[in-house]
């Protein structure tokens, strides 16, 4: 953890973002950022507006912030996949990927997603982080819902099982491009489905 020697030293968000860097953490909250540098809540805010394209918020209602290396600047935003989770643990609520998204990770994907579709218990709005969509969809049984850890994935991430995914996707076929989309995307998971599950 970074500690500043004063309140306004120069360069402690930098220092603190490329820290967080070598840790693998691309995102973190406003109170972190001022825990581990020392800085003002003023100061640190002033020092990551100063920082431009490299750091940018999630929300404009949120003091979340994703960090955005040269690589991603295009789309605005490093992956979802990469910061989700830790999103999801500062919110303090369940989450897990789901529906196209999450059949994509098992290798469906008749057409490229559009946009990463996240299931949760509270409702949320469209977030659009660069040129990155998030769609929110609510389910009060999110618990109930068998879900696994993302093997091999850079972060960690929820993503429903494809049992689960499959149920999902009848469940909000209509909201997902309908009943034919949602057929044409659980074919290939078939293979996968366990009757035990």
């Amino acid at each position: 953890m970074i500690k500043a020697t004063k309140p306004y030293r120069t360069g402690a968000a930098q220092d603190f973002i490329d820290e967080r860097l070598s840790r693998g953490f691309v995102s973190f909250s406003l109170q972190e950022i001022v825990t581990g540098t020392g800085l003002s809540v003023v100061a640190a805010r002033n020092q990551l507006l100063r920082l431009k394209e490299a750091v940018v918020r999630v929300s404009p209602r949120q003091q979340y912030f994703l960090i955005v290396q040269p690589q991603h600047r295009i789309l605005g935003a490093p992956p979802v996949e990469w910061w989700l989770n830790d999103y999801f643990k500062w919110l303090g609520q369940p989450y897990y990927l789901a529906l196209l998204s999450a059949a994509a990770t098992y290798g469906s994907s008749h057409q490229a997603v559009q946009e990463t579709e996240i299931i949760t218990q509270v409702p949320r709005r469209v977030m659009i982080i660069g040129r990155r969509r998030l769609r929110f969809f609510v389910k009060s049984s999110i618990d109930k819902t068998i879900t696994q850890q993302l093997p091999r994935a850079y972060a960690p991430l929820t993503v429903s099982t494809p049992e689960s995914t499959v149920f999902d996707l009848v469940r909000y076929a209509q909201r997902i491009g309908g009943f034919e989309r949602a057929a044409e995307t659980i074919a290939p998971m078939l293979s996968m489905i366990t009757r035990a599950r």
